[in-house]
This record gives C-alpha cells, sequence and structure tokens, in this order.
C-alpha cells in the first residue's frame, strides 16, 4: 500500500501550474469506479493494481501536458477517495503485488514527464 501512496503522491506532486492553452491530444475517458465499488466486486489490493494500470496506460496516450494535467487530476481524486475509503483491516500487499505497484508507478511517472515535457504545438490561426 505505500507503494500506492507513493506512486499517488509522485503523480499529484508532479503537476505543474497550467501551460498555456493549447490544442489536447484527445483520449478514451478513464473511468475510475468509486473505492467502496471495487472493493465490493474484487479485493482492495487487485482494485487498486487495475484502476492503475488504467490510469498508467492512459498517462501513456497523452501527447501533451494539457492531458498530462487532467490525468493528473483524476489520479488525486482517486487516491483521496481511496483514502478515504481504506479500512484499518485492509490487506496488505504481496511482495509481488508491491512489485507490480512499483513497475506502474514507474511507468506512469515516465510516461508524464514525456507528456509534461513535450513540446507544444500552438493553436492554428
Amino acid at each position: 500500500m505505500r507503494a500506492l501512496c507513493l506512486a499517488i503522491a509522485l503523480a499529484a506532486c508532479g503537476a505543474a501550474p497550467p501551460p498555456p492553452p493549447v490544442i489536447a491530444t484527445p483520449i478514451a475517458p478513464v473511468v475510475v469506479a468509486p473505492p467502496d465499488a471495487a472493493v465490493d466486486a474484487e479485493p482492495v489490493v487487485a482494485a487498486a493494481l487495475r484502476t492503475l494500470g488504467q490510469l498508467t496506460e492512459a498517462m501513456c496516450q497523452c501527447r501533451d501536458a494539457a492531458c498530462a494535467n487532467r490525468l493528473a487530476e483524476d489520479m488525486r481524486t482517486w487516491g483521496q477517495a481511496l483514502a478515504r475509503a481504506r479500512a484499518s483491516d485492509d490487506p496488505r500487499p504481496t511482495e509481488a503485488e508491491e512489485h507490480e505497484l512499483v513497475e506502474l508507478g514507474d511507468r506512469l511517472t515516465t510516461c508524464m514527464t514525456s507528456a509534461m515535457t513535450s513540446p507544444q504545438t500552438p493553436a492554428p490561426p
């Protein structure tokens, strides 16, 4: 769970002030189920891994800072809801799950950095 919190914190803290308006790269929206709905359907750690995987895939599709900022906000909202819904008896991630969380966090960070530092395309006249 520490790795998940670290990944969410890194993603939320990595957001910079909004850049000047640009044409955003359209991507399919990521639908994140509320944490309590995910808990009912599958174990907490599995639900977190699934959602973080979806957010990572979406972030890797971003080609500009506007897209990355939009997803960073989605991750922040999800992370806050997850923290509020967390129960003291939630199971701890296994070593394999922690490894997967770290890998997803690393990939997410790489993709976010790439999107945030990509050259901005000015709007057409």
